[in-house]
Order: C-alpha cells, then sequence, then structure tokens
C-alpha cells in the first residue's frame, strides 16, 4: 500500500514540477530568453549525438540566463498596483481597447515594464495592444497603459490578474508581479440592426400607469385636480390646491394604455447537437429587442430551459442594456418543458397585447403553446431558427416563419 502511495506521489510531483516548467517558461522568459533557451537545447542534443564542439554551447545559453534570473531578481523586483477600466458596451466579434493603470509603489524606477493579462478564457483573445511596454516608470509615480481584447462569443468572463513584469537589466529574464484584479465583461450578441419588425399589437390598460414605461411598479399617472367629493381617497389631496383655494381638492389620475409585449426565446439543443442555430436565435433575439425598444414598447424576456427565467423591462436605453445583459447570460439546455412555458405566460396574457416566439424547432408541444397563447387573446408571431427543415412543416401556420442560422439576421420583417 506503501508503495502504491509513493508511487502516486512521485507522479504527482513530477507532474507539478512541469507545470512548474510551463509556468516559469511562459511568463518569466522573455521572447529573447526563449530562443536562447530552445537554441540551447538544441546545442545539447546536437552536440550529444554527433560528440561535437556544439555540446558545449549549451553550457554558455544557460550560464546567461541563469546570470539573467538572478540579476532580475537583484536589480528589477517591482511594487506596484494595477487596476483596470473595463468598456460598458461589448459585443462578441468585437475588438475593445481599455485602459489599466500602473502605480510604482517604491521609490525604485522601474524600467522596461511590461503589463498584460493573464489567465484570459479561451473565447477572450489578447489584441495588438495587449502586452503594453513602459520604457521608464519613476518611483511613487502612477500612469496608463491601454491593453486590447478580442471577444469571440457571447457571455459573462471573469478576468483574474494582471501582471506587471520587468525585464531589466538583461532582457532574457523578467521579474513578475502579479495583482488581483478581478471582474467581469459581459459580452453582449453581435446583431445587425432591423429597420422594422412587424406585430399586431393592440394597446392594453396597465394597472401600473407610464410608470412602468422606466420601471416596474404600480402606480397611476397624474391628469388634474378636482374638488373633494365623498369618499374620494385622503392620500389624492393636493394640499397646495387646497391652501390655495380655501376648498378641499384631489388629485386625478387617467388610466393609460400602451403596448406591452413578451418575447419567448427558446434554449433547446439537444446533446450532441450544434448551437449555432440557438446563438443566432439569441442574436435575433437581441435585434428584436433593438427595434421594439426604439417604438418604445415594454417588453418581457420568457428564457425558456430547464428553468423559466422571466425580466420585466421598460421603455428606455438602460433597459435594453439590461436586456443585452440578461442574453449574454443565456445558456442552452437539452430540453425544454413547454407546458411550464405556458404557465408561467398565462397569468401575463390579459396584460400582454401580442408574443414574439424565438424557437429552435416547431413541434406538436411548441405548435400547441402557440395556439394555446393565441386562445388567450395574444397575437403571436414566431420566428423557426434551425438548420435543417422544422419536424413539422411550417407553410399555411399564420405568423410563422422558419430562418437558416446564417438567415436569421436577415431579410424583412
Amino acid at each position: 500500500m506503501s508503495s502504491y502511495g509513493d508511487q502516486a506521489s512521485a507522479f504527482f510531483a513530477r507532474f507539478t514540477t512541469v507545470r512548474w516548467l510551463a509556468r516559469l517558461y511562459r511568463e518569466r522568459l522573455t521572447p529573447a530568453g526563449k530562443v536562447l533557451l530552445l537554441g540551447s537545447l538544441a546545442a545539447l542534443l546536437l552536440g550529444a549525438d554527433t560528440g561535437i564542439a556544439i555540446f558545449y554551447i549549451w553550457c554558455v545559453g544557460f550560464a546567461l540566463l541563469a546570470m539573467a534570473g538572478v540579476s532580475s531578481a537583484l536589480f528589477a523586483r517591482l511594487r506596484v498596483q494595477a487596476s483596470r477600466s473595463l468598456p460598458r458596451h461589448v459585443c462578441a466579434g468585437e475588438k475593445i481597447a481599455y485602459e489599466v493603470r500602473v502605480k510604482n509603489l517604491s521609490a525604485r524606477p522601474g524600467r522596461d515594464v511590461e503589463v498584460t493579462e493573464q489567465g484570459l478564457p479561451k473565447e477572450l483573445k489578447a489584441g495588438p495592444e495587449d502586452g503594453a511596454n513602459l520604457r521608464w516608470l519613476p518611483g511613487g509615480s502612477e500612469t496608463a497603459v491601454r491593453l486590447g481584447l478580442t471577444c469571440s462569443k457571447r457571455g459573462v468572463y471573469p478576468l483574474s490578474q494582471i501582471m506587471v513584469g520587468s525585464s531589466f537589466p538583461s532582457g532574457l529574464f523578467r521579474s513578475v508581479h502579479k495583482q488581483a484584479a478581478v471582474a467581469d465583461l459581459v459580452v453582449y450578441p453581435a446583431f445587425r440592426r432591423l429597420a422594422e419588425f412587424k406585430l399586431p399589437a393592440p394597446r392594453r390598460y396597465q394597472p401600473g400607469g407610464l410608470s412602468m414605461t422606466s420601471d416596474v411598479g404600480d402606480s397611476t399617472e397624474f391628469m388634474s385636480t378636482r374638488e373633494y367629493r365623498y369618499g374620494d381617497n385622503i392620500r389624492d389631496i393636493h394640499w397646495a390646491s387646497w391652501a390655495r383655494t380655501g376648498k378641499p381638492v384631489v388629485k386625478e389620475y387617467q388610466e393609460e394604455y400602451f403596448v406591452r409585449l413578451a418575447m419567448l426565446v427558446d434554449s433547446l439543443v439537444p446533446e450532441g447537437g450544434d448551437d449555432r442555430a440557438f446563438e443566432s436565435g439569441v442574436s435575433l433575439a437581441a435585434a428584436v429587442a433593438d427595434v421594439l425598444s426604439r417604438q418604445e414598447y415594454i417588453i418581457d424576456i420568457f428564457a425558456a430551459g430547464e428553468e423559466i427565467h422571466r425580466f420585466q423591462a421598460g421603455r428606455a436605453l438602460a433597459h435594453f442594456d439590461n436586456i443585452l445583459e440578461i442574453l449574454a447570460c443565456l445558456k442552452s439546455s437539452p430540453r425544454v418543458d413547454m407546458k411550464a412555458v405556458l404557465e408561467a405566460l398565462r397569468p401575463e396574457s390579459a396584460r400582454l397585447s401580442a408574443l414574439v416566439c424565438i424557437l429552435m424547432d416547431w413541434d406538436p408541444e411548441r405548435r400547441a403553446l402557440v395556439e394555446s397563447l393565441r386562445t388567450l387573446g395574444l397575437a403571436a408571431r414566431t420566428v423557426i431558427v434551425r438548420s435543417e427543415p422544422p419536424t413539422l412543416a411550417v407553410e399555411g401556420e399564420p405568423e410563422v416563419v422558419w430562418r437558416k442560422p446564417e438567415e436569421a439576421g436577415e431579410g424583412q420583417w
């Protein structure tokens, strides 16, 4: 039993050593240092095979790298503080540039300082601005550098560390300071702006009044004042008018009618299936939300997955940003319970004017859902985003269209 434990400990020790050497190569060696190291290893292997004097060249290379490491530890040790300022709006496929502020906390100046991001998710790629260099950073001073990232896919990505390194004095080996700088980069889905999205959406009375156009709440909209009548709520008394006229005066409110829409986003992606259709559907949902928000509709988002997520938005630009944040976080699901979706939509049907359905298939369950919503008085428009033809034919179905993923954001709507 002890022999197996010793073997396992030796294996993990070797694995840890390999990880440490890989990190040393990746973080501590400069490009020139990596070339010198690889050249020295090549000379070592070539000399061992041929028995010629080139075998001894590796000694010089490793000696230079050893002296570079010692000199870096003695003369270029950094004490810095770094913080980043991320942009607020980022869409998938965009290249962003942002600012990182670096402060030298020691009296010793920093030379040949390089600032980079560490531990980036695979969906984020360093742009041309990444690895900003500072030739001179005086002691106690603070400066700003610009880094760049390319975001290939929507989502929420954690940024954990900023690495500040100095390759002084050798240019072969760098001293490293890692600054914990935890932040989340929210990448919105990429979409093409639609000119219009036709939707039969009659106005309906909303108990919240105009307050719901910017926030979800329960209040009414002030219209005018009139004399107090028996039975009026004393909380509606307009005290300034009473003081001016000498008679009790109350405030009158009007019932507000406006368009409130629901958008249902289907997140079905079968196990082993291609998620291109789902990503195109999310981008289409962002485009539809954009054009509807510009028409000052109120939009409720229902994300249908293993759980039903709901988000209420009013009529304002900030609310559209919130919708994009919800769509950025939306994940695919191997199954969707359409009965649960219907139960979530049923209580809201009396106040909704219309429904936009972005579905991943047109099967009996989804067709039954749309028909049930229509029987509740909702005008529904359905878009099927799918690479292959839907399970059921959509020809002859009112307000139902099928688009392939590459066509979802194009055409007339």
